[in-house]
């Protein structure tokens, strides 16, 4: 792999409100076709030559072109987004261009679909689908809204998938019918299963992929009690799964970066109420850089597609742990030019993303007791309302 240097992008953001129409559920698509399916996945053992020794630097983003500096203002128009509302009495899947035009239902039973994923080429989505967190079960289903597929159908999912980059697998944390929670590969077109932690960790959780489509980090506990929670790799065989170094009392939600040479992550200092601070450092868990100081809780950190940016969530509270606001935060690679893009108490903290643009993020804001769905311009200083009264759950932009 090639070094990778820092660049260096000064966003200075100011909120301000720009709404679109309002969307209401009785504009659904009446040219969409529904085609369901059900197959058995089988367990399966994977087998991988040896992984090559690599060497890592402590840089951590890529030399390319700041998305606020190019030529070409990439119009919002032509990016998707996947979002859940429940407008026909239960949780449904919806798309909609970014600028809030051409809405089109893509799910349509009387369960739940939620949880939407988009697949690496843009043309299927990944889901939960079921009648609790209990009894979900994974779906794909082709972007028109065709050929409805059941994935998982002897597998319980808590809502935690990650696809592989080039769109053959999906990492999965699965329950079985004895509630034990692994990590799981599911390859899509054999449908089989590979079992990467049969049971040798507690509650595994938020699987994220390697750029090199051969390791997978994620979190889990140290005991059944589930208090303090440690970052893990694995190969995708299920070999050489090892415990990270950690220097706090809980870390969670690792994700890679593009070069696969640095893992983002959030850290708890200390037991009890201690603000968790972003934090990145090598595959190995060495060469660990601080990259948050501020006395907030930590919810959720990402990497801009391109590298050269992190947003995180990030909730203020008062000394008696009431909350005072809620934030999304971005900042420079190397934890500079730390800038506010939206804020407010009924900011969902957890459920944003970026677009593939490196410019545009997607997140959920309660108003007045209904959720919307709002897109940010990091570089144009707005926050635009797309669709109004969506459910709680992440957006999730076509690649």
């Amino acid at each position: 792999m090639k070094n990778i240097s820092l660049l260096t992008l000064i966003v200075i953001l100011v909120l301000s409100a720009a709404c679109a129409p309002s969307i209401t559920a009785d504009r659904q698509p009446s040219h969409l076709t529904e085609a369901s399916d059900t197959a058995t996945p089988v367990l399966a053992e994977k087998t991988l030559s040896p992984k090559p020794t690599q060497t890592f630097t402590p840089t951590h983003a890529p030399t390319t072109v700041n998305p606020c500096m190019a030529s070409k203002v990439p119009d919002p128009g032509s990016m998707f987004i996947a979002f859940v509302a429940k407008w026909d009495g239960d949780q449904e899947i919806y798309i909609v261009r970014a600028d809030g035009s051409e809405l089109t239902q893509l799910t349509y039973n009387n369960i739940d679909d939620v949880a939407p994923v988009w697949s690496p080429d843009g043309q299927r989505v990944a889901f939960a689908s079921g009648s609790s967190w209990e009894v979900y079960q994974l779906y794909v289903i082709n972007s028109d809204g065709s050929n409805r597929i059941a994935l998982t159908p002897n597998l319980k999912i808590p809502q935690e998938f990650s696809w592989s980059d080039d769109g053959e697998e999906i990492a999965l944390i699965g329950l079985d019918n004895n509630e034990t929670g692994d990590l799981y590969i599911l390859n899509i077109e054999k449908l089989s299963l590979t079992n990467l932690t049969k049971g040798l960790v507690f509650g595994p959780s938020r699987p994220d992929w390697a750029s090199d489509g051969r390791t997978i980090a994620f979190d889990a506990t140290l005991d059944s009690q589930g208090v303090v929670r440690r970052i893990y790799t694995v190969e995708l065989d299920g070999s050489d799964l090892r415990e990270l170094q950690s220097q706090g009392f809980s870390e969670t939600i690792p994700q890679w970066h593009l070069s696969g040479k640095a893992i983002l992550f959030i850290s708890v200092p200390g037991p009890g109420f201690s603000p968790e601070q972003v934090y990145v450092m090598r595959p190995d868990g060495f060469e660990r850089k601080q990259l948050t100081t501020t006395d907030t809780l930590k919810i959720k950190a990402l990497w801009s597609p391109d590298g050269q940016m992190i947003a995180y969530g990030a909730i203020a509270t008062d000394m008696h742990r009431e909350i005072i606001d809620k934030s999304i935060v971005v900042m420079n690679a190397d934890g500079a030019n730390q800038k506010v893009i939206a804020e407010g108490k009924g900011l969902e903290t957890h459920d944003f993303s970026w677009a593939p643009d490196s410019r545009h993020i997607a997140f959920i804001s309660n108003d007045s007791d209904i959720s919307n769905l709002y897109v940010a311009d990091i570089c144009t200083n707005t926050v635009t309302l797309v669709v109004n009264d969506v459910s709680k759950y992440t957006p999730s932009w076509k690649p």
